[in-house]
């Protein structure tokens, strides 16, 4: 799966580019599981944004065993 380190060649490929700067697999692995590094499993709420921190936390998540529960930060209350 996508979000399982992988051979180096694979790890070492672009995954994302944010603000002008390319960010391969493994350097988006190592910032999502630095996140969760002490957390017990369970379920995670995540302000959903257009930002490579949502996308951080949610690999992060994924890859930790965590539920990731998204929701949107502009919601707004009725």
């Amino acid at each position: 799966m996508f979000w399982e380190s992988q051979a180096a060649d694979v790890d070492s490929a672009i995954f994302l580019i944010a603000d002008g700067t390319a960010k391969t697999y493994s350097e988006i692995f190592a910032m999502a599981d630095e996140l969760y590094a002490n957390t017990r499993p369970g379920v995670v709420a995540i302000l959903c944004e257009k930002s490579l921190d949502t996308i951080l936390a949610y690999v992060g998540a994924v890859r930790n065993n965590l539920v990731p529960l998204m929701l949107d930060a502009e919601l707004k209350p009725k």
